[in-house]
C-alpha cells in the first residue's frame, strides 16, 4: 500500500509539472487569434448576422478548422526546422518565386493592417473623444512601439488579457439577448448557401483565414522556448503547440459566432 501510494504521488506530481509546463508555452496561438477577432471580422459577423440570422454561423466554424490547420502547419514548421516560413521560403524557392511570394504577402500584410490600425484609432475616439486624426496618430506611435520592442512574451499577456475581456463581454450579450440555442448550434454545422449570402461570406472566410497570420505563428515561436534537444522533446514541444493552437483558435471560434448570434 505504501508503494501504491507513493507512486500515485509521484504520478500526479509529474501531471502537475506538465501541466504547469504546458501553461507556459501557450500564447502564440493568442496572437493569431487577435488577428481574426479584428475591424474585419466585426463587420462581416455583425452583417451576416443581422441580414441572414443565424445561417453562415457554419462558415465561421469552416473557416477556423481550416485555420487550425494552416496555423499547426506553421507553427510546425518552426519547431520542426527553427525557421520561421519566410526563411524557409527563400531557401527552398528560386529567387523568381521568392519575389511573387513575398511581394504578394507583402501587399496583404499592408492591406490587413490598415484594417487594424483603422479600427485602433476610431476605438480611441469613441472612448476618449478625441478626433480621428490625432487618435491615428497615436495608434500608430503604440503599434510602431510594438513592434519595434518585440516583446512577444509581454504582448501575449495583453493579447490574452484583451481576447478574456471580449469573450466576457460576449457572455453577458449572449445572456441578455437570450439566443436560440438549438437552432444556433445546427446552423454552426449544417452549411446553407445562395447567391444573396456569397459575398458576405467570403468576407467572413477571409477575415478569419489570413496570410499574415500563417507568417506570423512560425516567428513566434522562434521568440520562444521551442528548442528541442532530442526527437522525443520535439514531439513534445508539437504537442504542446498543437493544445495552444487548439485552445487559441476555439476561443476565437467562440467569440466570433457569438458576433453573429447576438448580432442575429
Amino acid at each position: 500500500m505504501g508503494l501504491s501510494a507513493s507512486f500515485g504521488k509521484i504520478m500526479k506530481s509529474a501531471r502537475f509539472t506538465l501541466n504547469l509546463e504546458l501553461l507556459r508555452y501557450l500564447g502564440p496561438g493568442f496572437l493569431v487569434t487577435v488577428g481574426f477577432i479584428d475591424p474585419g471580422n466585426w463587420a462581416t459577423n455583425i452583417a451576416a448576422g443581422s441580414e441572414f440570422n443565424y445561417s453562415l454561423l457554419w462558415v465561421i466554424t469552416l473557416s477556423t478548422l481550416m485555420l487550425i490547420f494552416l496555423q499547426h502547419m506553421s507553427a510546425h514548421l518552426g519547431i520542426v526546422t527553427g525557421k520561421c516560413l519566410a526563411e524557409s521560403c527563400r531557401q527552398w524557392f528560386p529567387s523568381w518565386a521568392n519575389y511573387i511570394i513575398g511581394g504578394s504577402i507583402m501587399l496583404a500584410c499592408v492591406a490587413t493592417a490598415l484594417a487594424e490600425f483603422l479600427g485602433a484609432a476610431i476605438g480611441i475616439t469613441i472612448i476618449s473623444g478625441i478626433p480621428l486624426g490625432y487618435s491615428g496618430v497615436i495608434a500608430g506611435a503604440v503599434i510602431l512601439a510594438l513592434v519595434t520592442v518585440q516583446k512577444y512574451d509581454q504582448i501575449e499577456h495583453i493579447i490574452i488579457s484583451l481576447v478574456s475581456i471580449i469573450g466576457f463581454c460576449y457572455l453577458l450579450e449572449l445572456y441578455i439577448v437570450k439566443p436560440h440555442w438549438g437552432t444556433a448550434l445546427r446552423a454552426s454545422v449544417v452549411p446553407s448557401i445562395d447567391s444573396s449570402k456569397i459575398l458576405i461570406a467570403m468576407g467572413m472566410l477571409g477575415a478569419v483565414v489570413m496570410p499574415h497570420n500563417i507568417y506570423l505563428h512560425s516567428e513566434v515561436i522562434q521568440k520562444r522556448n521551442y528548442r528541442a534537444e532530442n526527437e522525443e522533446r520535439k514531439r513534445q514541444l508539437l504537442r504542446y503547440e498543437f493544445m495552444d493552437t487548439l485552445f487559441a483558435m476555439g476561443a476565437g471560434w467562440l467569440i466570433n459566432c457569438a458576433m453573429v448570434v447576438v448580432a442575429a
